[in-house]
Protein backbone atom coordinates (compact mmCIF):
# COMPACT_ATOMS: atom_id res chain seq x y z
CA UNK A 1 0.00 0.00 0.00
CA UNK A 2 1.57 3.64 -1.07
CA UNK A 3 0.36 7.30 0.04
CA UNK A 4 1.12 10.15 -2.44
CA UNK A 5 0.50 13.46 -2.98
CA UNK A 6 -0.41 13.59 -6.53
CA UNK A 7 -0.94 16.52 -9.11
CA UNK A 8 -3.88 16.09 -11.12
CA UNK A 9 -3.38 15.29 -14.98
CA UNK A 10 -5.27 14.29 -18.15
CA UNK A 11 -3.81 10.55 -17.12
CA UNK A 12 -5.15 10.40 -14.07
CA UNK A 13 -8.31 12.53 -13.99
CA UNK A 14 -10.65 9.49 -15.12
CA UNK A 15 -9.26 7.34 -12.27
CA UNK A 16 -9.86 10.04 -9.62
CA UNK A 17 -13.23 11.21 -10.70
CA UNK A 18 -14.67 7.83 -10.81
CA UNK A 19 -13.72 6.93 -7.31
CA UNK A 20 -15.40 10.68 -6.18
CA UNK A 21 -18.74 9.51 -8.59
CA UNK A 22 -18.80 6.05 -6.51
CA UNK A 23 -18.47 7.68 -3.19
CA UNK A 24 -20.48 10.89 -3.31
CA UNK A 25 -22.87 10.65 -6.16
CA UNK A 26 -26.31 10.40 -4.18
CA UNK A 27 -29.47 12.45 -6.10
CA UNK A 28 -31.49 11.78 -2.76
CA UNK A 29 -29.09 13.65 -0.84
CA UNK A 30 -28.59 16.43 -3.39
CA UNK A 31 -25.05 15.32 -4.81
CA UNK A 32 -26.11 14.99 -8.27
CA UNK A 33 -22.63 14.12 -10.33
CA UNK A 34 -21.56 12.72 -13.64
CA UNK A 35 -18.32 12.42 -14.86
CA UNK A 36 -17.70 15.90 -16.13
CA UNK A 37 -19.01 17.53 -13.68
CA UNK A 38 -17.25 15.55 -10.92
CA UNK A 39 -13.95 16.55 -13.48
CA UNK A 40 -14.85 19.87 -13.69
CA UNK A 41 -15.45 19.78 -9.41
CA UNK A 42 -11.88 17.97 -9.22
CA UNK A 43 -9.51 20.85 -11.45
CA UNK A 44 -11.40 23.41 -9.41
CA UNK A 45 -10.26 22.38 -6.47
CA UNK A 46 -6.51 21.66 -7.91
CA UNK A 47 -6.84 25.25 -9.37
CA UNK A 48 -8.10 26.62 -5.79
CA UNK A 49 -4.48 24.89 -4.51
CA UNK A 50 -5.89 21.61 -3.08
CA UNK A 51 -3.82 18.92 -2.25
CA UNK A 52 -4.94 15.60 -3.72
CA UNK A 53 -3.50 12.37 -1.37
CA UNK A 54 -4.28 8.91 -3.05
CA UNK A 55 -3.91 5.34 -1.15
CA UNK A 56 -3.49 2.54 -3.80
CA UNK A 57 -2.90 -1.07 -3.01
CA UNK A 58 0.30 -2.96 -4.73
CA UNK A 59 -1.32 -3.44 -7.88
CA UNK A 60 -1.63 0.52 -8.26
CA UNK A 61 -5.47 0.21 -7.78
CA UNK A 62 -7.22 3.68 -6.26
CA UNK A 63 -8.24 2.76 -2.44
CA UNK A 64 -8.86 5.80 -1.53
CA UNK A 65 -8.61 9.88 -1.83
CA UNK A 66 -8.06 12.53 -0.08
CA UNK A 67 -9.08 16.57 -0.92
CA UNK A 68 -7.82 19.48 1.12
CA UNK A 69 -6.67 22.85 1.33
CA UNK A 70 -6.10 25.93 3.28
CA UNK A 71 -9.39 26.28 5.05
CA UNK A 72 -9.31 30.57 4.80
CA UNK A 73 -9.44 29.55 0.89
CA UNK A 74 -12.55 27.26 1.31
CA UNK A 75 -16.12 27.84 0.73
CA UNK A 76 -16.65 26.72 4.16
CA UNK A 77 -14.88 29.26 5.94
CA UNK A 78 -18.11 31.87 4.89
CA UNK A 79 -20.12 28.71 6.54
CA UNK A 80 -18.84 28.94 10.26
CA UNK A 81 -19.14 30.81 12.77
CA UNK A 82 -15.93 29.64 14.27
CA UNK A 83 -12.47 31.67 13.18
CA UNK A 84 -9.90 28.98 13.00
CA UNK A 85 -6.25 30.35 12.44
CA UNK A 86 -3.54 28.06 10.46
CA UNK A 87 -6.38 25.76 9.51
CA UNK A 88 -6.30 23.05 6.81
CA UNK A 89 -9.56 22.18 5.59
CA UNK A 90 -9.95 18.35 4.66
CA UNK A 91 -12.70 18.54 1.76
CA UNK A 92 -12.97 14.99 1.17
CA UNK A 93 -12.16 11.38 2.52
CA UNK A 94 -13.01 8.68 0.02
CA UNK A 95 -12.70 4.80 0.47
CA UNK A 96 -13.82 2.70 -2.74
CA UNK A 97 -16.86 0.92 -1.77
CA UNK A 98 -14.83 -2.60 -2.54
CA UNK A 99 -12.07 -0.91 0.42
CA UNK A 100 -14.95 0.06 2.93
CA UNK A 101 -14.52 -1.73 6.19
CA UNK A 102 -11.09 -2.78 6.15
CA UNK A 103 -9.13 -0.18 7.89
CA UNK A 104 -8.07 2.26 5.06
CA UNK A 105 -10.48 5.17 6.00
CA UNK A 106 -8.15 5.31 8.94
CA UNK A 107 -5.11 4.77 7.01
CA UNK A 108 -6.03 7.63 4.97
CA UNK A 109 -6.82 10.02 7.49
CA UNK A 110 -3.65 9.48 9.08
CA UNK A 111 -1.79 9.68 5.99
CA UNK A 112 -3.64 13.00 5.20
CA UNK A 113 -3.14 14.51 8.99
CA UNK A 114 0.91 13.35 8.46
CA UNK A 115 0.50 15.45 5.44
CA UNK A 116 -1.26 18.45 6.55
CA UNK A 117 0.95 18.64 9.76
CA UNK A 118 4.58 18.72 7.40
CA UNK A 119 3.38 21.19 5.09
CA UNK A 120 2.81 23.60 8.46
CA UNK A 121 -1.02 23.51 9.08
CA UNK A 122 -1.57 23.59 12.85
CA UNK A 123 -5.48 22.47 13.15
CA UNK A 124 -7.26 20.47 10.96
CA UNK A 125 -11.05 20.82 9.86
CA UNK A 126 -13.49 18.83 8.18
CA UNK A 127 -17.40 18.04 7.99
CA UNK A 128 -19.53 15.37 7.32
CA UNK A 129 -22.91 14.64 7.02
CA UNK A 130 -24.91 14.05 10.36
CA UNK A 131 -25.99 10.44 9.27
CA UNK A 132 -22.85 9.54 8.09
CA UNK A 133 -21.76 7.48 11.31
CA UNK A 134 -18.81 5.22 9.65
CA UNK A 135 -17.21 8.31 8.45
CA UNK A 136 -18.01 10.04 11.94
CA UNK A 137 -16.56 6.97 13.47
CA UNK A 138 -13.19 7.37 11.77
CA UNK A 139 -12.87 11.31 12.04
CA UNK A 140 -13.40 11.13 16.12
CA UNK A 141 -11.11 7.97 16.62
CA UNK A 142 -7.97 10.25 14.67
CA UNK A 143 -8.59 12.69 17.80
CA UNK A 144 -11.28 15.48 16.00
CA UNK A 145 -13.47 16.82 18.46
CA UNK A 146 -17.00 18.09 17.57
CA UNK A 147 -16.77 21.79 16.81
CA UNK A 148 -20.38 22.73 15.53
CA UNK A 149 -23.22 21.31 13.70
CA UNK A 150 -25.61 23.52 11.32
CA UNK A 151 -27.82 22.79 7.84
CA UNK A 152 -26.80 23.25 4.58
CA UNK A 153 -28.65 23.28 1.32
CA UNK A 154 -27.16 21.09 -1.64
CA UNK A 155 -29.08 20.20 -4.71
CA UNK A 156 -32.65 21.41 -3.66
CA UNK A 157 -31.95 19.00 -0.05
CA UNK A 158 -31.28 20.08 3.38
CA UNK A 159 -28.63 18.41 5.08
CA UNK A 160 -27.07 18.62 8.96
CA UNK A 161 -23.70 18.61 8.88
CA UNK A 162 -21.28 18.25 11.56
CA UNK A 163 -17.75 19.81 11.71
CA UNK A 164 -14.81 18.41 13.77
CA UNK A 165 -11.55 20.17 14.28
CA UNK A 166 -7.93 18.59 15.51
CA UNK A 167 -5.29 20.57 16.85
CA UNK A 168 -2.06 19.14 15.12
CA UNK A 169 -0.04 20.37 18.23
CA UNK A 170 -1.53 17.92 20.59
CA UNK A 171 -2.68 21.24 22.61
CA UNK A 172 -6.41 20.81 21.88
CA UNK A 173 -8.44 21.59 25.60
CA UNK A 174 -11.37 19.02 25.42
CA UNK A 175 -12.41 20.15 28.68
CA UNK A 176 -13.17 23.98 26.96
CA UNK A 177 -13.23 23.04 23.46
CA UNK A 178 -10.95 25.83 22.34
CA UNK A 179 -7.97 25.06 20.55
CA UNK A 180 -4.88 27.30 21.23
CA UNK A 181 -3.45 28.74 18.29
Amino acid sequence: MQSDVVNLSKENIAEVANLYLECFNAPDKGENWDLDTAIDYLFERAQEGSSFLTLKDSNQNLIGLSIGGNYKKSFISGELSTNISNGYYISVIAVSNRYQGHGYGKILMSESLGHIKSIGFKNSIIRCREENYPMRHIIEKNGFQQLECYISELGGVNCKRVVYIKSLLQEYNAVSNQVWH
